[in-house]
């Protein structure tokens, strides 16, 4: 027992340094996420509101309200921000303290049924898998998931069905929801946990109700305090998207063989081993649903695989059905899965572990050299990521973003600035950009060009942006824009 506090600040400490170290110079690595969540904790910070330093392009400020995201991210982002902290030092250390916090809920969750060995492993595992690399790298917002589904996953697997669980349970699910609009799994998963009981229908519906309640009121006083900006475009619409599955499930599968075969270049191979790994972790589950549990290790080794299970098949749930109402191009990649590595990482630990106990020493050896053999081979991909950020940064914090023309050119023009990706030029030049119309119809070109012409705009066109050149072309020689300013990385235009 004495050894717990121990390793769980060995593991937590190895878990911080490393995410702390990930994410240093050239680093951290930047997405248009990041410039949502650092651009309004700055805003909040400075007592001006959740708002994000980017705009539509018919707008008339240049910043616009905190839409797309949930506030719980740029708000911590912000406290840090009033400490003291530049808004990036204030991210990397949310992030690493996060990953100190998945560290010690995985070590927990396994400890407590009795699997000491199990939850250091399964920690090791989730240092060298190349998802967690990937979301630990860049300012996101999943690492602080990440942490919040580790500690949901302790509560959830205590025995005792009391109001200290039920409080415990509603309120990690709410702050989920409160930083990924994807923690709605959690709440689902408390409200099956809930119904799943044992429990006379009356008290499983009442605890249902409870559990929900503070997530609900969360969401609720979220969408009705934010800001609306009707200037503001939606990236969603609602509808039923029945196109592209196929697209969907290969990526999803792809992703799946990537993690279960890590390191294997021969598809053949890979594509086996990954078949392989689904067949053990299904005849484990098999085997699990048919221990008696009559002893208090094997019940709460049984509470934590059903947890992961409820888990991780509620953020399946979430995923699916946000692909098939909200979004149809939501990609099932490493950052997105990253959460259902997670918790089948946690929960095959305990049914290896289960099954080690069940029979010879061979099984321990077997086990612990499959271990050895994934973590060698996972590290190939990590240490590509590795190199790739360490390197030169990663994503929009790469040099060809960093020394480009256009960014030396938004720091010394005071014009309104208009641009095809304009994430980029707020990192390195603090400028709030408006975006360019998607889809320029020659009315769309006429008000673009008038507004140009009131404002003194310049229209910054990187050759690697987001928009489609297609689209940018058709925006310069509809308005007649002139060229002032041009290199490799692409061209400032202006109505001459």
């Amino acid at each position: 027992m004495r050894a717990r506090p121990v390793i769980a600040i060995l593991l937590a400490s190895a878990a911080s340094w490393a995410a702390f170290e990930l994410t240093s110079l050239p680093g951290p690595g930047l997405d248009p996420d990041a410039m949502s969540y650092l651009g309004a904790a700055q805003s909040l910070a400075a007592g001006q509101g959740l708002r994000i330093p980017a705009a539509p392009w018919h707008a008339a400020a240049s910043t616009a309200p905190l839409a797309h995201f949930p506030p719980g991210y740029p708000v911590l982002i912000a406290a840090g921000i009033r400490a003291g902290f530049t808004p990036v030092e204030s991210a990397r250390v949310i992030m690493a303290l996060a990953a100190a916090v998945t560290a010690v809920g995985t070590l927990i969750a396994l400890w407590s049924a009795w699997s000491a060995v199990g939850g250091v492993m399964a920690v090791l595992l989730l240092l060298v898998t190349p998802a967690m690399t990937v979301v630990h790298a860049s300012v996101l917002s999943e690492p602080l998931f990440l942490a919040l589904m580790a500690l949901f996953l302790c509560a959830l697997m205590r025995a005792r069905r009391d109001a200290v669980r039920t409080w415990a349970i509603g309120t990690l699910a709410a702050a989920a929801v409160m930083v990924r609009y994807a923690g709605a799994a959690l709440v689902l998963a408390a409200v099956l946990d809930a119904w799943l009981s044992d429990e006379p229908v009356k008290t499983r519906v009442q605890r249902m109700l409870a559990v929900a309640a503070v997530p609900v009121l969360a969401m609720a006083a979220w969408t009705l305090t934010r800001v609306r900006d009707p200037a503001t475009e939606s990236i969603r619409t609602s509808a039923v998207y029945l196109s592209h599955w196929d697209r969907t499930i290969t990526e999803g599968v792809t992703t799946a063989r990537i993690w279960l075969a890590p390191g294997v270049e021969s598809l053949p191979l890979a594509t086996a081993l990954a078949l392989t790994a689904v067949a053990v972790l299904v005849a484990l589950t098999v085997r699990s649903a048919r221990i008696e549990r009559t002893t208090e290790a094997l019940r709460r080794g049984g509470a934590l695989i059903r947890a992961t299970a409820l888990v991780g098949w509620s953020y399946v749930g979430v995923l699916l059905v946000s692909r098939l109402f909200a979004d149809g191009e939501i990609p099932l990649d490493e950052r997105l899965l990253a959460p259902l590595g997670l918790t089948m990482t946690i929960g095959a630990s305990q049914m290896i572990t289960e099954w080690i106990r069940g029979g010879h020493a061979w099984r321990s050896v077997f086990v612990t050299a499959l271990a050895v053999g994934w973590m060698l081979g996972a590290s190939v991909p990590t240490r590509t990521w590795l190199e790739e950020y360490r390197g030169d940064g990663g994503d929009l914090a790469s040099t060809r973003w960093r020394v480009s023309g256009l960014v030396r050119y938004a720091r010394t023009h005071g014009d309104t600035l208009y641009s095809n990706e304009m994430s980029s030029l707020w990192f390195h030049s603090g400028r709030a950009v408006h975006e360019l119309p998607m889809r320029p119809d020659a009315a769309t070109i006429a008000a673009f060009r008038a507004k140009l012409v009131r404002e003194n705009g310049a229209l910054l066109a990187w050759e690697f942006g987001d928009t489609e050149h297609a689209a940018v072309d058709a925006l310069v020689q509809g308005a007649g824009l002139a060229p002032v300013m041009h290199d490799s990385t692409g061209t400032v235009w202006k109505v001459p």
